[in-house]
């Protein structure tokens, strides 16, 4: 759903394929299995997008060899791009629908897709990633840290992490099904509600 300054809530039926000018968005928000997870508008960040990703698994031994699983989606996906990065540089706010647990990752790319998920990642490819994470009732909440990200550190509601170039603040807030994610300056008190 897309939330403008009008008080107007559109859904994908009302704005698939069409494009809404995103200085007329207050916020952008995915129910997940009846969690919600929103993006807050900042005028840090544009381009929203929304995508998902499945898993299939093959059996390739024994009785049934060569068959696949029904797709399992194992990530509902919220995005954005920080504005004033060269190159882009995309957040990816996740969650598991299965267990409501979010991440947001946030790397770079050769150029911003009005897909998100379709823009290609530079540097890409295998490696160990350290995860930045709290623990709220059931579920988890974490950050991917990147070289890009100076610091990550939690709050009283939630966690966060502060970008080296440029200099963004991002932040999420747990509100017990509900995961909000604000951006703004460093040091700035984000009004994440």
């Amino acid at each position: 759903m897309i939330h403008l300054k009008d008080g107007t809530t559109l859904t994908d039926a009302d704005v698939s394929p069409h494009k809404v000018d995103s200085e007329l968005i207050t916020s952008v928000e995915r129910v997940v299995e009846g969690r919600t997870m929103t993006i807050k508008k900042s005028p840090l960040i544009d381009t929203f997008f929304v995508g998902t990703e499945a898993s299939i698994d093959f059996k390739m031994m024994g009785h049934g060899a060569g068959t696949a699983s029904p797709p399992q989606t194992i990530k509902r996906i919220l995005g954005c791009y920080v504005k004033d990065s060269d190159p882009p540089i995309q957040c990816q706010f996740s969650m598991d629908p299965r267990t409501g647990n979010t991440l947001i990752e946030l790397f770079e790319v050769h150029g911003k897709a009005a897909e998100g998920i379709t823009a290609r990642r530079i540097g890409g490819g295998k490696r160990v990633i350290e995860v930045f994470q709290r623990q709220f009732a059931d579920s988890f909440h974490g950050i991917i840290k990147s070289h890009l990200i100076e610091e990550a550190f939690a709050t009283s509601t939630g966690l966060g992490c502060t970008l080296i170039k440029p200099k963004v603040r991002a932040e999420i807030l747990v509100q017990g099904g509900n995961v909000l994610l604000g951006f703004g300056q460093p040091g700035e008190k984000l009004n994440l509600e």
